[in-house]
């Protein structure tokens, strides 16, 4: 994007390669990113201050509600990063967003506004450095950037229910699956901003009862769920702990009950 305003909502970028910006390169307007995954792109130009998922230069890139994983810039001269670089070191907006894995770190800008985010190896105001636990970054293929890539949310991560609910915008109130961005996880505490429902952080919304991360609870996911039930207190199956909804040591007829609450015929 060469002077021009880009609004960008509900898309992947996966396994791009350029020499700055492997995924996106703005110079001169704005950008406005929400909802997306940047993952496993590249940028290869040595000495620029490079950005392995995205770059900006005379830009004003805003990102709500976006995952970037596993992006990489191979730049030995300079200063780059794997998730966000800049000619002239401006700022950039990231709110209810995650940073994971990206090489060699994740912004190469030190005047980021980072708010209600997850930044591997950045603590500070509004920020967390914790795990996000995506379901698999990389895909059962072990590389990141194609089609098998997940980064939707295990339960228990620390991006449920922990974003920041003013920030998403009102034409924007799906994920990256097309699911409602509002949706409160009863096992999880609240630890965002607003009133609950609490948006995640991230492209997906956490999907109670999703146990195999294809971003609904459907028949499939029932099936599994059939196969878990157990009387109250005994041990966990194999491949039945996405299912302890209530997160109790057990999957029971009160976690099928949360499990109906998700449902999709």
């Amino acid at each position: 994007c060469d002077e021009c305003d880009a609004y960008v909502n509900r898309c992947q970028f996966l396994g791009n390669m350029s020499q700055s910006g492997g995924a996106i390169h703005c110079d001169s307007g704005s950008l406005l990113l929400e909802n997306s995954v940047l993952s496993g792109n590249m940028a290869t130009w040595y000495e620029s201050t490079n950005g392995g998922g995205l770059y900006f230069n005379n830009c004003i890139p805003t990102m709500i509600n976006c995952s970037f994983a596993g992006n990489i810039s191979t730049g030995t001269l300079g200063s780059h990063a794997g998730a966000i670089g800049s000619g002239s070191f401006e700022s950039f907006n990231a709110t209810n967003c995650i940073f994971w894995d990206n090489y060699p770190t994740q912004s190469a800008s030190t005047i980021g506004n980072f708010v209600k985010c997850i930044v591997e190896e950045l603590g500070g105001p509004g920020v967390t450095s914790v795990d996000p636990r995506f379901v698999d970054s990389n895909g059962p293929d072990n590389i990141a950037g194609t089609e098998d890539d997940n980064l939707r949310l295990l339960p228990g991560s620390p991006a449920i229910d922990a974003g920041d609910n003013s920030a998403v915008p009102i034409g924007a109130l799906t994920d990256l699956d097309g699911h409602a961005r509002f949706v409160d996880d009863v096992t999880t505490p609240d630890t965002g901003v607003g009133a609950s429902p609490i948006v995640d952080m991230g492209a997906y919304e956490f999907v109670l009862g999703d146990c195999d991360a294809d971003g609904d609870a459907d028949l499939d996911d029932h099936v599994i769920l059939d196969g878990c039930l157990t009387s109250p207190g005994a041990a966990l199956g194999v491949g039945c702990a996405c299912l302890d909804l209530d997160s109790d040591a057990d999957v029971d007829l009160r976690d099928f009950g949360f499990f109906q609450m998700a449902f999709i015929p």
